[in-house]
């Protein structure tokens, strides 16, 4: 993994469940190397208490996930591999209808809030789509989990955020898993 200016980002969203909604509570994006990727990734599975870390099983996701998988920081979850399905746009395409039904929310007030949006909000024509790409993969991924999982998770963190799709103000309590997607 190289560091320059003209290199993609890495990019880790992360996000909490709650029924059939999905909350992005923080986005990490940076240009690293591949040892400091690897403890970003165990730092942020840290510092959320991540009960699942999913990584994109393409490019340089392949080898952190085998790396990660043969040698598991101490209390992180075995990380799950997100083969990525169609080009990005259609992946994107097929998560439109969630953000338009309001279940897709991300914090009001964030350090990342600015950068993720313009680069949403660019999309398809935008110079950079990695937090996009993480957007589109991970409800993709939890679509799929709810058919298998029923089980809820207590987690209790307060929330004032914004939908996606349109701008709105909720409290909550989540019930449902954190989880990481590194790409």
């Amino acid at each position: 993994m190289v560091t320059g200016e003209r290199n993609d980002y890495s990019v880790c969203t992360t996000w909490l469940i709650v029924g059939s909604d999905y909350y992005l509570i923080d986005v990490f994006r940076g240009r690293l190397t591949y040892p400091d990727l690897r403890r970003k990734v165990a730092a942020l599975a840290e510092r959320y208490a991540a009960q699942t870390i999913l990584i994109e099983n393409a490019g340089p996701g392949t080898s952190l996930l085998q790396d990660l998988r043969r040698d598991l920081p101490p209390g992180m979850p075995y990380p799950i591999g997100q083969k990525p399905e169609g080009s990005k746009r259609d992946r994107m395409e097929a998560q439109s209808a969630k953000i338009e039904a309001g279940h897709m929310h991300v914090l009001t007030e964030a350090a990342w809030l600015d950068t993720f949006l313009l680069e949403v909000l660019a999309f398809p024509r935008g110079r950079h789509d990695d937090q996009v790409d993480s957007v589109s993969q991970f409800p993709n991924w939890a679509a799929k989990q709810r058919v298998l999982d029923t089980q809820n998770y207590v987690i209790g963190l307060p929330y004032t955020g914004r939908n996606l799709g349109t701008d709105c103000s909720t409290h909550w309590q989540p019930t449902k898993e954190l989880m990481l997607l590194i790409r």
